[in-house]
Protein backbone atom coordinates (compact mmCIF):
# COMPACT_ATOMS: atom_id res chain seq x y z
CA UNK A 1 0.00 0.00 0.00
CA UNK A 2 1.27 3.40 -0.90
CA UNK A 3 0.30 5.18 2.32
CA UNK A 4 3.49 3.93 3.99
CA UNK A 5 5.88 4.36 1.05
CA UNK A 6 8.62 6.17 2.92
CA UNK A 7 11.99 4.68 2.10
CA UNK A 8 13.69 4.71 5.49
CA UNK A 9 13.42 2.97 8.85
CA UNK A 10 11.84 5.54 11.13
CA UNK A 11 13.02 3.68 14.25
CA UNK A 12 16.69 4.36 13.42
CA UNK A 13 17.78 7.87 14.39
CA UNK A 14 19.83 9.74 11.83
CA UNK A 15 21.15 13.30 12.10
CA UNK A 16 19.91 14.41 8.66
CA UNK A 17 16.33 13.34 9.38
CA UNK A 18 14.03 15.51 11.45
CA UNK A 19 11.73 14.15 14.13
CA UNK A 20 7.96 13.80 14.11
CA UNK A 21 7.75 10.88 11.72
CA UNK A 22 4.00 10.55 12.32
CA UNK A 23 3.41 14.08 11.06
CA UNK A 24 5.85 13.98 8.17
CA UNK A 25 5.55 10.53 6.62
CA UNK A 26 2.19 11.02 4.84
CA UNK A 27 3.70 13.85 2.75
CA UNK A 28 6.87 11.82 2.11
CA UNK A 29 4.81 8.77 1.12
CA UNK A 30 2.68 10.88 -1.24
CA UNK A 31 5.74 12.39 -2.94
CA UNK A 32 7.33 8.95 -3.37
CA UNK A 33 4.06 7.53 -4.71
CA UNK A 34 3.65 10.36 -7.22
CA UNK A 35 7.16 9.69 -8.55
CA UNK A 36 6.22 6.08 -9.30
CA UNK A 37 2.49 6.14 -10.12
CA UNK A 38 -0.29 8.36 -11.37
CA UNK A 39 -2.74 8.94 -8.52
CA UNK A 40 -6.16 10.51 -8.67
CA UNK A 41 -7.41 13.06 -6.11
CA UNK A 42 -9.07 10.42 -3.93
CA UNK A 43 -5.91 8.30 -3.68
CA UNK A 44 -3.80 11.36 -2.88
CA UNK A 45 -6.24 12.40 -0.14
CA UNK A 46 -6.19 8.89 1.35
CA UNK A 47 -2.38 8.84 1.49
CA UNK A 48 -2.12 12.36 2.91
CA UNK A 49 -4.74 11.90 5.62
CA UNK A 50 -4.28 8.29 6.68
CA UNK A 51 -2.71 9.45 9.95
CA UNK A 52 -5.87 11.27 11.02
CA UNK A 53 -6.47 12.58 13.75
CA UNK A 54 -2.75 13.47 13.93
CA UNK A 55 -3.02 15.23 10.57
CA UNK A 56 -5.81 17.44 11.98
CA UNK A 57 -7.78 17.64 8.70
CA UNK A 58 -10.04 14.57 8.36
CA UNK A 59 -10.20 12.51 5.17
CA UNK A 60 -12.65 13.64 2.47
CA UNK A 61 -13.68 10.14 1.48
CA UNK A 62 -14.99 7.07 3.30
CA UNK A 63 -12.04 5.07 1.98
CA UNK A 64 -9.71 7.41 3.86
CA UNK A 65 -11.43 6.54 7.14
CA UNK A 66 -11.22 2.84 6.29
CA UNK A 67 -7.47 3.01 5.55
CA UNK A 68 -6.87 5.09 8.68
CA UNK A 69 -8.78 2.62 10.87
CA UNK A 70 -7.12 -0.46 9.39
CA UNK A 71 -3.69 1.18 9.70
CA UNK A 72 -4.31 1.88 13.39
CA UNK A 73 -5.55 -1.68 13.96
CA UNK A 74 -2.41 -3.12 12.35
CA UNK A 75 -0.17 -0.82 14.41
CA UNK A 76 -1.87 -1.91 17.64
CA UNK A 77 -1.59 -5.57 16.65
CA UNK A 78 2.12 -5.21 15.77
CA UNK A 79 2.83 -3.40 19.05
CA UNK A 80 0.95 -6.03 21.05
CA UNK A 81 2.89 -8.86 19.39
CA UNK A 82 6.19 -7.04 19.90
CA UNK A 83 5.64 -6.50 23.62
CA UNK A 84 4.21 -9.97 24.12
CA UNK A 85 7.36 -11.46 22.60
CA UNK A 86 9.55 -9.09 24.61
CA UNK A 87 7.97 -10.03 27.93
CA UNK A 88 7.74 -13.76 27.30
CA UNK A 89 11.49 -13.92 26.67
CA UNK A 90 12.25 -12.53 30.12
CA UNK A 91 12.79 -15.16 32.79
CA UNK A 92 11.07 -13.13 35.48
CA UNK A 93 7.92 -12.93 33.38
CA UNK A 94 7.95 -16.67 32.76
CA UNK A 95 8.32 -17.41 36.47
CA UNK A 96 5.51 -15.01 37.33
CA UNK A 97 3.31 -16.64 34.69
CA UNK A 98 3.99 -20.13 36.07
CA UNK A 99 3.35 -18.91 39.62
CA UNK A 100 0.03 -17.32 38.63
CA UNK A 101 -1.03 -20.45 36.74
CA UNK A 102 -0.24 -22.65 39.73
CA UNK A 103 -2.05 -20.27 42.05
CA UNK A 104 -5.05 -20.04 39.73
CA UNK A 105 -5.41 -23.81 39.27
CA UNK A 106 -4.98 -24.44 42.99
CA UNK A 107 -7.84 -22.02 43.76
CA UNK A 108 -10.11 -23.37 41.03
Amino acid sequence: MLHDLFLYDWRVKQPDRKRFHGFRHPRIALNNSLELFFLNEKEQDIILKHMWPITIIPPKYVEGYVISSVDKYCAIKESYNHYLEYFTKKKSFRYAYIFLCLLFFRIV
